[in-house]
């Protein structure tokens, strides 16, 4: 791994013996170790070829300290250079470098044996700690008073080595032991963190946004501000470093004999070295140890603590000027200066370091230095094929939906996948030798069938359902929905049949011949469904019903059911209409009976006069109709009088029809269909005996006179012609109990004449039947009559009828019956007026037990409605002993205390 991210430049050489860097804006500060304070103007030219950065003096103070400036920062934001020198912090004016404080403790002296000292902003605050000894200061800037104000004092086990803010709490690192310590918590024990060893020769650290940098027996180790690590892995230098400088997303460790520049990266763990630059004994660096915890993106850049870098870059250029560290050794200066995001990303991918390129991309995303979306989806794309060589099929499709492509690029990796008259045309980015390898990949069955796998899931999010769309999506969209057809066939994928019967934009000729190829008749039937081409599923479902031409493949389509089951369900959807009536004629003829559950739904497209017209073009139709109207009629409830009427002229007919000396059923060669005679008798006068909607005197009519007899019985019942019914069970069925039975069931002694009369009309019958035929058999018929119904014949009528001659003998029971019951009825009268006659009793005792009832109202009895005495005036007393004035009374029915209204008990 590596690539050339930052270029360097030397800026001045021959100095003295420098101590320490700073930078505010382009001015940068250099002190020597004898106390010189040098300022040099720095500047920038992009179109020079190799001296882009130029450095001048500008001024120079000499013995600026007594002592050499160990630390610098510079602080454009409040106006200010802090330096450390001889143990003492003091602050300059950053414009003319005029003392304006020295910071003091506690006790006002002024802050002696200082070490180094730590920057942070937070909440628009800034806090500096400064370690001394064995003691770490607190300092607040205040703006009232314009300077950093004393706050705490932390003491310390042991001397620090090493100080940086993590957060609200510092990172200490002493000589065998790195803490963490909480500012806001001055009296809890500092937390441990590591223990450096023996080994290691000197504590460092570095503060970043989110976490923390130590270094570790020369590994470099994250926590965060909670003081657990942040990575699993390290940072490993080629050997521990003295300072660590950072770039975002590079650190810089300057070593004994070069610069080291290494990623920190959460996704490249292992080989993290970018890269080496050859200069050597580096004491110094400009970066400040300052934090912006507010604006992290802010990180000191080598322009000063809390300079705002410009917004934009100069895309001509090929570094970013202000993206940069200076870095010092004893007698040169230098400038590392990075390189723009972009063109490191493009050498990156030139070498193949695709994740590293990605990593890049995501670094800076939504910064300034935002690389173009078609970078990054090269990348992508490029990455995508090399891991697609390597047979790594899931995590290429994975960065292939990650680009903005042409999805029918990755299809044309599978070319069998493109429709055949597809007019794509793309340069793939593989090289050869990746070819030879995706063609080796390809060629082995289950290799190809993992790499299929990984192209469902991609093109299962590159699809769109949308409609509306242009003609170059429209293609897309038919590329993509074709070849995941394909490919879910291809690998036998259980869910082939949930993605036919969505809407999709599949090339109509190509799926359906590759479903006929793979023999999936079922699927192609629901994609002809899906695509709205319902008369070649209907026309396929036809061939397939063939029972002849079946098959163990889809034998689940053999028959008239598929057919019906489809065209039932284009009805439920509103649609079908033209295919029924065209492709129920097979059905209807191969299986009757199930054919008629084509028109057997709600709300069916197709008027029943037409349907019934329909069956006219079949064998069995007489059949055909009366099973259909009989569905209607029973199953869907329908109350039409005119279908009511048709189903009883379909049953007469079909009973005059086959009602023959020969044949008492049709010739039956549709099993369950067809019934005898017998049986669509007996349905018929069920129909006539219990359905109300049919028209009697119309259908009465139509009946024939000299046969169906108990049917036109029913007929005259529903019309009350009791006399007509009877005259037919007594006469011509000549079945005295079919008779009897009808009697009893329209015998109504509230009814019309004949209702209340029915029976007396059916013993006048008898006897007359009797007479004339001088039958015995006819006169004990009425004589039985009479024993079993007496109480709903009138004895006087039934005397009269019967003849002269009749012995007082037979009609014994018949006079006991009626004397009994005559009697029987006389006594529960008299009860029933005994019974009444003690109730009014009753209630007579109780009207002059309340009449006799004594309210006595005294002088001093008051209202109940105004409380006030009654005395001499008129008063009213309620039922329930309640008294008022009469003004008070609204009402004499009702009380006026508790609302109880009497006239309703």
């Amino acid at each position: 791994m590596g690539h050339t991210a930052f270029e360097y430049f030397q800026l001045l050489d021959g100095l003295g013996k420098v101590e320490s860097l700073c930078v505010w804006c382009n001015t940068l500060f250099v002190a020597t170790t004898d106390g010189t304070l040098s300022l040099y103007n720095i500047r920038y030219d992009k179109k020079a070829n190799k001296e882009k950065f130029t450095c001048a003096l500008d001024s120079q103070k000499k013995q600026f300290s007594k002592k050499p400036i160990t630390q610098m920062c510079s602080v454009p934001e409040l106006g200010m250079l802090i330096c450390l020198t001889d143990g003492f912090i003091k602050v300059y004016t950053l414009g003319m470098l005029s003392e304006i404080d020295t910071l003091k403790n506690l006790k006002q002296n002024q802050l002696k044996g200082c070490m180094f000292f730590a920057l942070k902003k937070h909440n628009g605050e800034f806090t500096m700690a400064v370690a001394s000894k064995k003691k770490i200061s607190i300092f607040e800037y205040g703006s009232k008073e314009s300077k950093f104000k004393y706050q705490q004092e932390l003491v310390l086990p042991d001397a620090a080595k090493s100080l940086n803010w993590s957060g609200d709490k510092l990172c200490v690192g002493f000589k065998k032991e790195y803490s963490l310590i909480d500012v806001l918590k001055p009296s809890a024990m500092p937390q441990k963190l590591f223990d450096t060893g023996v080994s290691q020769q000197n504590t460092l650290g570095l503060s970043l946004p989110n976490e923390t940098i130590v270094v570790l027996n020369g590994i470099g180790v994250t926590i965060n501000f909670s003081g657990k690590p942040s990575r699993s892995h390290g940072i490993g230098w080629s050997e521990a470093p003295n300072m660590i400088g950072y770039l975002k997303p590079y650190l810089i460790a300057p070593l004994s004999v070069f610069v080291e520049v290494r990623i920190l990266s959460t996704t490249v763990k292992k080989d993290t070295f970018i890269q080496s630059l050859p200069l050597k004994d580096i004491i110094t660096t400009s970066q400040q140890n300052f934090i912006d915890l507010d604006h992290p993106e802010n990180m000191d850049h080598g322009m000063g603590v809390g300079f705002k870098v410009r917004n934009e870059l100069d895309r001509d250029d090929t570094i970013d000027p202000e993206n940069r560290i200076f870095l010092a050794s004893k007698s040169s200066i230098y400038v590392m200066v990075m390189k723009q995001f972009d063109l490191q990303a493009g050498e990156l991918l030139s070498n193949q370091q695709f994740e590293l390129a990605l990593h890049l991309c995501n670094t800076v995303e939504n910064t300034r230095y935002k690389i173009e979306d078609w970078r990054v989806s090269s990348i992508h794309t490029q990455f995508g094929f090399h891991l697609f060589a390597k047979g790594e099929f899931d995590k290429a499709m994975e960065h292939f939906d990650k680009t903005k492509d042409d999805p029918r690029m990755i299809i044309s990796l599978f070319p069998d996948l493109l429709p055949p008259k597809s007019s794509f045309k793309f340069s793939l980015p593989y090289t050869s030798e990746e070819q030879r390898k995706i063609d080796h990949f390809l060629k082995d069955i289950e290799q190809r069938n993992k790499a299929l796998q990984a192209l469902i899931q991609y093109l299962l999010h590159r699809r769109t359902t949308e409609k509306d769309l242009n003609e170059q999506a429209l293609d897309e969209a038919e590329a993509v929905d074709t070849a995941l057809l394909k490919a879910l066939l291809y690998t036998n994928d259980p869910h082939v049949e949930d993605f036919i019967t969505q809407p999709n934009h599949c090339n109509i000729m190509d799926s359906q011949k590759t479903l006929h190829s793979h023999q999936k008749f079922r699927e192609l039937v629901l994609f002809y469904k899906t695509k709205g081409l319902h008369d070649r599923a209907l026309e396929l479902l036809k061939l397939l019903g063939d029972k002849s031409s079946a098959t163990s493949i889809y034998t689940d389509l053999i028959g008239v059911m598929p057919t019906i089951n489809y065209l039932k369900e284009l009805q439920q959807v509103g649609e079908g209409q033209q295919y029924i009536l065209e492709f129920s004629k097979w059905v209807l003829s191969a299986e009757p009976l199930r054919g008629l559950k084509i028109f057997q739904v709600p709300n069916c497209p197709i008027s029943v006069n037409e349907i019934l017209s329909h069956l006219d073009l079949f064998d069995h139709a007489l059949a055909m109709k009366i099973a259909y109207l009989e569905h209607l009629i029973k199953v869907e409830k329908s109350v039409d009088p005119n279908l009511h009427n048709q189903l009883l002229l379909y049953y007469l007919e079909y009973v005059t029809k086959y009602s023959t000396s020969a044949s008492n059923y049709e010739e039956d060669s549709i099993p369950g269909l067809l019934q005898p005679v017998k049986d669509v008798k007996r349905r018929m006068n069920d129909f006539l005996t219990h359905s109300t909607f049919y028209h009697s005197e119309k259908m009465l009519s139509r009946f024939p006179f000299d046969s169906l007899y108990e049917e036109r019985a029913i007929l005259l019942s529903k019309i009350n012609r009791h006399s007509q019914a009877l005259t037919i069970y007594v006469t011509k069925l000549e079945s005295m109990d079919k008779a009897e039975k009808y009697c009893e069931q329209h015998y109504n002694p509230d009814g019309s004449e004949e209702s209340r009369e029915i029976f007396i009309i059916l013993l006048n019958m008898i006897l007359k039947q009797s007479a004339s035929t001088e039958n015995n058999l006819f006169f004990e018929d009425a004589i039985g009559l009479l024993e079993r119904h007496f109480s709903k014949i009138d004895l006087i009528k039934a005397i009269k009828l019967l003849p002269e001659n009749v012995p007082i003998s037979d009609l014994m029971k018949y006079f006991e019956a009626t004397l009994r019951c005559h009697t029987e009825q006389k006594r529960r009268a008299q009860i029933m007026k005994n019974i009444n006659r003690s109730e009014n009793l009753q209630v007579h005792e109780e009207v002059i037990k309340e009449r006799k009832r004594v309210v006595k109202v005294k002088p001093d009895r008051t209202c109940a409605v105004c409380n006030k005495k009654l005395g001499m005036s008129a008063f009213v007393c309620y039922p329930n002993g309640v008294v008022t004035h009469y003004i008070c009374a609204k009402n004499m029915n009702v009380c006026p205390v508790t609302g109880k209204h009497f006239m309703k008990l």
